[in-house]
């Protein structure tokens, strides 16, 4: 089969789309089929060219959609090439857009129009693929699309293993319990606020906490004695540093801007059960269709005792966090990984050929 994957995105992987675009790719490709996924701009004539000559050859047009409005408007290509699916994989409703402004009375009128606009082109999508249940609703209820369909994200196990530890990347810390959290810290969504409180109540307890990613991009100050800050790191870096820690925080904080609720998929989650660390993470959305409490991992409402409590009984109980650790890793394996993951969209294509 002959995909044109439209996302956007460069390799290698950093951030969280591309590193969905990659895996999904490069699982598609695993499979047998063609994937084209060329970063390229609608503003350029000669490239929108080049792409109408290569979906007239693909079998599927797979256009990845998120907090922005963008790429959905090649949905107007429907009318040209009416018997190739067009599929949406949905990774956010548009209401990101109130997070960075929402008291700006222009970005609401700007969402209105958006919504509008990605109502209107959803009605040229054959059927949508949603990486969560909220977005399933918000797919079939706001965008009216009637074949949509949940395949949840997940990670890599091969990947992203408790083999991949090395005790000397954070060396001098060897007898410190090492708590590890990842991510793209420009987005106010991420709990980043709830660890610099939680943090503060472990200082002098032997507990290190490990913050990866864009340091110019810092919302949260950490000048607290007990943390590692270390500047954004390649995707293919990540597993050692994954490894190497003792537990992960998967913390976000909840957002009522949007009715659709928690509607992420959090990659970061699937990573370090992977790993085969022990997570706290918030309860929301689908993280509480992925972890089952004691067993998997842990969930919190974001109470800064209650996330405290729980870390001191990952430290003082090793055995229960291995045993704990060791069904995460099961649960990535067993289910949320990139190979079922693809082969469910894949299964999903063939029925529109």
């Amino acid at each position: 089969m002959k995909i044109a994957y439209i996302h956007g995105f460069k390799f290698p992987p950093i951030s969280g789309g591309s590193i969905h675009a990659f895996q999904l790719s490069s699982n598609f490709i695993k499979k047998g089929n063609e994937v084209y996924s060329d970063n390229f701009s609608l503003r350029r004539p000669e490239t929108l060219k080049n792409l109408l000559e290569r979906l007239k050859r693909s079998d599927v047009l797979y256009i990845r959609t998120d907090g922005y409005l963008y790429f959905e408007n090649l949905n107007i290509y429907k009318l040209l090439i009416k018997n190739t699916p067009v599929m949406w994989e949905i990774n956010s409703p548009l209401e990101e857009m109130l997070y960075f402004g929402s008291e700006n009375n222009n970005i609401k009128l700007k969402l209105y129009y958006k919504n509008f606009q990605r109502k209107v082109l959803a009605r040229f999508t054959d059927c949508a693929v949603c990486v969560s249940t909220e977005n399933k609703n918000y797919s079939e209820r706001f965008l009216k699309i009637k074949n949509s369909f949940l395949v949840p994200n997940g990670s890599d196990p091969d990947m992203f293993s408790p083999e991949k530890k090395r005790d000397h990347l954070f060396a001098g810390y060897e007898d410190y319990f090492k708590i590890l959290w990842a991510g793209s810290a420009k987005f106010p969504w991420q709990g980043l606020e709830v660890i610099q409180q939680v943090a503060k109540k472990l200082i002098g307890k032997k507990v290190i906490f490990i913050i990866i990613t864009n340091k110019n991009s810092m919302r949260v100050n950490f000048n607290n004695e007990n943390f590692i800050i270390i500047d954004e790191l390649p995707y293919l870096q990540m597993p050692e540093y994954i490894a190497s820690a003792d537990m992960a925080l998967c913390l976000y904080a909840n957002i009522s801007w949007s009715k659709w609720g928690f509607h992420y998929s959090p990659l970061k989650l699937f990573d370090y059960m992977s790993s085969g660390l022990p997570v706290i993470a918030t309860g929301l959305g689908q993280i509480k269709e992925v972890i089952s409490p004691g067993e998997n991992g842990f969930i919190t409402n974001n109470d800064i005792n209650d996330i405290v409590e729980k870390i001191m009984f990952i430290r003082d109980n090793p055995a229960k966090a291995r045993k704990i650790g060791r069904n995460a890793r099961k649960t990535i394996v067993d289910y949320y990984n990139w190979d079922r993951a693809a082969g469910d969209i894949l299964k999903i294509m063939k029925n529109y050929l």
